[in-house]
């Protein structure tokens, strides 16, 4: 059963939070709390149920800014993909078990270095990596090299019809995988010489 997601536009920098919880019941996950931590605490409090986990995608202060007050407002497990205080540090292709279902970790470096999506049934939260009619920011060839392999390898393989919640609203606040495929020109092929060139950085 797809998981429901309602979406928080945060004041710094517009950066998307995402609420989310499965139908059937059980804890909700909230996907990197931003500045506004009492409209986000709020949207719990409105939901009814308890808040499990917070899931960090990247680890941009516009996407934690509010990762500590949520969390010790909530009791929630703070999940990201770097070691910190506070911090269970995910992996490439671990599955959290959470009271929503199953969530996947997917390693999609480039925006930075330890940037990774999360899959849960039916939905897909990318952080920067992934915009409905963009991509993520990169600071050099190496960088976008491999966001180019995120996108266009881990990315591009996955299901259609999954739903895309990015970080910011590039051309929208989500949309399909596929329609993302049809219509963001960060996602169609290209070489490394060629993706290089479409980010207007030298090989």
């Amino acid at each position: 059963m797809p998981l429901e997601v309602r979406t928080t536009v945060n004041r710094l920098v517009s950066e998307h939070s995402h609420l989310a919880w499965s139908p059937a019941g059980g804890a909700a996950i909230l996907v990197d709390p931003g500045s506004d931590v009492a409209r986000l605490l709020a949207g719990v409090e409105a939901l009814g149920r308890p808040l499990e986990a917070i899931l960090l995608t990247h680890r941009h202060h516009d996407h934690t800014a509010g990762v500590a007050a949520v969390a010790d407002a909530t009791r929630a497990v703070v999940y990201g993909p770097w070691d910190g205080p506070g911090i269970d540090q995910v992996r490439d292709d671990q599955v959290l078990s959470l009271e929503c279902g199953p969530v996947e970790v997917i390693a999609t470096p480039g925006h930075t270095p330890e940037s990774v999506c999360y899959r849960g049934d039916g939905v897909l939260f990318t952080g920067d990596t992934l915009f409905v009619n963009d991509c993520g920011v990169v600071p050099d060839a190496a960088a976008a090299l491999a966001l180019r392999r995120s996108l266009h390898e881990t990315l591009a393989a996955l299901p259609g019809d999954l739903v895309i919640y990015p970080g910011h609203n590039y051309g929208g606040i989500s949309a399909t995988l596929e329609e993302i495929r049809q219509g963001n020109d960060a996602m169609a092929p290209r070489s490394d010489a060629e993706f290089l060139r479409w980010f207007e950085l030298e090989s």
